[in-house]
């Protein structure tokens, strides 16, 4: 049986670990191998009180097999899969020739790689130190530090029931406008483009 191993870690938006909680990864397309048949089908694992999981997937003699993995937060990414050594999910989802099918903003996989992460309720000034920055507590305004090159890019989501709007430092634009609107469950990565100049992604 042609298997390859796939490990994650799952997080909410807070930074604490989904347990318990499902993955589900589904094999999108049915393949055969020299002795094994594998028929389209969903697979649950089950996540540990880290947010840990892993799993043994099914994979073709040659080529790659095509599955799409659901979390516990309902995202879902579809990414193809060949023979080799044990894999975090994040590499898959971002290897060239994977399809993200959704957002993959507010979702941090690998404990490696997991941003530092802020809620907030209210208007403030955003820190330059701030990387994910999640939203919750209704309509409010954020004031964005200046656009300088030095500067490392925000990833904003919007969890509340009201609009978040941007408000660049001074003179400081957002895709050429004085503000920028975050809508509820919308989520934009903000980088540098210039000096005083943000894009919202």
């Amino acid at each position: 049986m042609a298997t390859r191993t796939v490990t994650g870690t799952v997080y909410k938006p807070d930074g604490t670990a989904y347990y318990p909680a499902n993955v589900v990864f589904t094999l999108v397309d049915a393949f055969e191998t020299a002795t094994e048949h594998y028929p389209a089908v969903d697979h649950t694992e089950a996540t540990d009180a880290a947010g840990q999981f892993s799993t043994a997937l099914g994979v073709p003699d040659t080529g790659t097999a095509y599955y799409r993995v659901t979390l516990p937060d309902n995202q879902w990414y579809e990414f193809y899969l060949a023979a080799g050594a044990a894999v975090d999910l994040v590499t898959l989802i971002v290897a060239p020739g994977s399809s993200v099918a959704q957002s993959d903003l507010q979702t941090l996989l690998d404990n490696n790689n997991q941003l530092s992460v802020r809620e907030v309720t209210g208007a403030e000034t955003l820190a330059t130190s701030d990387e994910y920055i999640y939203c919750t507590g209704g309509a409010y305004a954020l004031t964005v530090t200046p656009a300088i090159a030095a500067q490392t890019p925000y990833i904003i989501n919007n969890y509340s029931a009201g609009v978040v709007t941007l408000t660049p430092t001074g003179a400081d634009t957002i895709n050429g406008a004085a503000t920028w609107p975050i809508q509820p469950g919308e989520a934009y990565s903000l980088v540098v483009a210039a000096v005083g100049a943000w894009h919202a992604l």
